[in-house]
């Protein structure tokens, strides 16, 4: 169970979306982007490598928004699956 923390002013709440998956097994979530929060932009970086990718090289990236106003993500996919955006960590694609 992960736990919210209040946010922090100086957390960083990224969306970056990617231009091509980097495997076929994250083909369908990839293509919608990944949001996380992080301590920093470093930290948020360093989460989608982490904890999305692993080993697997980081696809590449078409755009990276920073402080990024979650209500402004699409409706239609994004909104009703994304986690916890005030929490550390990924939020979008949420885990199972």
């Amino acid at each position: 169970m992960t736990f919210a923390r209040p946010r922090r002013a100086d957390d960083a709440r990224s969306f970056i979306l990617f231009t091509a998956p980097a495997t076929e097994h994250l083909a369908d979530v990839m293509l919608h982007g990944c949001g996380v929060t992080g301590l920093d932009a470093d930290d948020c970086w360093r989460r989608v490598r982490d904890d999305v990718f692993g080993e697997q090289p980081l696809p590449p990236v078409g755009d990276a928004v920073f402080d990024i106003d979650v209500s402004t993500l699409d409706a239609t996919w994004v909104l009703p699956r994304i986690g916890n955006p005030a929490a550390l960590g990924v939020w979008f694609p949420r885990s199972r």
